[in-house]
């Protein structure tokens, strides 16, 4: 499968300079891994799927080249990706440890809603809400455990590559989806 990377023009009037989002963390007093996991956890906890009568359970796991297929990885991240992260100030991959975090919960929908059609929001739509929303919650319950919508940053900034890549079982129609996404440092 060849990756198929969407790069849209920057809007002439759209937001310019450094990617504000992100330095909503530098003064926490966690760790960036103790912010990944907290988000990671709180997600999967909004996500609960209403019939689970038991735990919802998280796997978290960091795998190095032997423990995931390299070479899809690979396949993935193109070299006009590569061209691009560089030019935002990225490291360049084959310079680094190559290891992935893989997240994995169970027990919750999956990602629900529409995945056509990145405009359609609201109620029951947190496929878009996860990949194309940020800086506005999209969580309804009042149990939620985040309501910014700026916490999903934390996994592109423990990405080198600054990516993510989601697949999800949804429970409403049990359909298979992956996608990814990146969040580019804006300098």
């Amino acid at each position: 499968m060849t990756a198929k990377w969407k790069f849209p023009p920057t809007s002439a009037f759209g937001v310019q300079g450094r990617d504000l989002s992100e330095d909503n963390f530098a003064q926490e007093e966690r760790s960036s891994l103790e912010i990944l996991i907290r988000e990671a956890l709180q997600n999967t906890l909004d996500a609960r799927a209403p019939d689970n009568t038991s735990s919802v359970k998280v796997n978290i796991q960091v795998l190095d080249a032997e423990g995931y297929d390299a070479a899809y990885l690979h396949d993935l991240v193109t070299k006009e990706y590569m061209a691009r992260l560089e030019a935002s100030g990225g490291s360049a991959l084959q310079n680094v440890d190559k290891r992935v975090i893989v997240i994995e919960d169970f027990g919750t929908t999956g990602l629900q809603g529409t995945y056509i059609d990145h405009n359609v929001d609201g109620a029951g739509e947190n496929w878009n809400a996860f990949w194309f929303r940020e800086g506005e919650g999209a969580k309804s319950s009042a149990g939620s455990n985040g309501r910014a919508g700026q916490g999903k940053i934390t996994y592109y900034r423990a990405s080198v590559a600054r990516s993510v890549f989601g697949y999800t079982v949804r429970k409403s129609d049990q359909k298979e989806l992956l996608m990814g996404r990146s969040a580019f440092r804006r300098m």
